[in-house]
């Protein structure tokens, strides 16, 4: 079935990362959401999830390649905090395309194999494209259908706090990023990061008075008193107070 389940990711992160993969309830959850952003049913989207979760070849990574599987004429533009970040993004996404495995599940999505094709830029023969660029950069050329946001700052970074690189990163998204989406209302968003500050881009977007973003929280231990109860689309878990991710 054509549905982007933990099968899908769990192929793709064999393929891209060195180390075993694990399942876990979580996966199926984000599953879900991607799927409603994929068919047009989800138009904004905020993962909050802590780092080491699979997070990034999940959303990032998998979704990609699974975009333009479905659809070979899609044009993502993915961001992350440094241009080397995301050239190794996108290196990954273009080797699950390039894997034979997936050459048999979408057979209609090929790149172009041209001086075009690119770490940070690769095009499909139906004129789909994934652009890869950096929070901060100037980002030319055609627009987008999809935006991926994957950790628009880094926790690592002790400026990460101050106001100065929090408020570039909002006036980034909103004076280059935002501009980038082709049809404003049809076109797509998708924020992943761990939440860093108070006023850190999740905030920003959940802050403005149309922005509609569905939020997702994953926290790494259960802090809602009783538990609760993780639900969307066709996905349903109850987590008790004090499990761990």
């Amino acid at each position: 079935r054509h549905n982007i389940k933990g099968a899908f990711i769990a192929k793709s992160f064999a393929e891209v990362e060195p180390a075993s993969y694990t399942h876990n309830w979580h996966i199926d959850l984000l599953s879900e959401y991607l799927r409603a952003v994929q068919s047009k049913d989800l138009k904004r989207v905020i993962f909050n999830v802590p780092p080491g979760y699979t997070k990034s070849v999940s959303i990032n990574i998998a979704f990609s390649a699974w975009c333009l599987g479905k659809n070979p004429k899609e044009r993502i533009i993915s961001t992350s905090h440094t241009h080397d970040l995301s050239l190794k993004l996108s290196n990954k996404v273009k080797r699950i395309i390039q894997a034979p495995w997936y050459n048999k599940i979408f057979p209609g999505t090929q790149l172009i194999t041209d001086v075009e094709n690119r770490q940070d830029f690769f095009r499909t023969t139906q004129d789909g494209f994934r652009m890869a660029s950096a929070v901060g950069k100037g980002i030319t050329g055609e627009g987008g259908d999809l935006i991926i946001i994957d950790d628009p700052i880094d926790a690592k970074d002790a400026a990460a706090a101050s106001g100065k690189a929090l408020q570039d990163c909002n006036d980034w998204y909103d004076g280059v990023l935002y501009s980038r989406l082709r049809d404003k209302r049809e076109g797509r968003i998708v924020l992943i990061m761990q939440r860093l500050h108070e006023n850190d881009l999740t905030s920003h977007l959940l802050k403005q008075k149309f922005s509609n973003f569905e939020h997702c929280v994953i926290p790494a231990m259960e802090e809602e008193p009783g538990g609760k109860t993780y639900s969307y689309g066709k996905f349903t878990r109850f987590r008790e107070e004090g499990e761990l991710l």
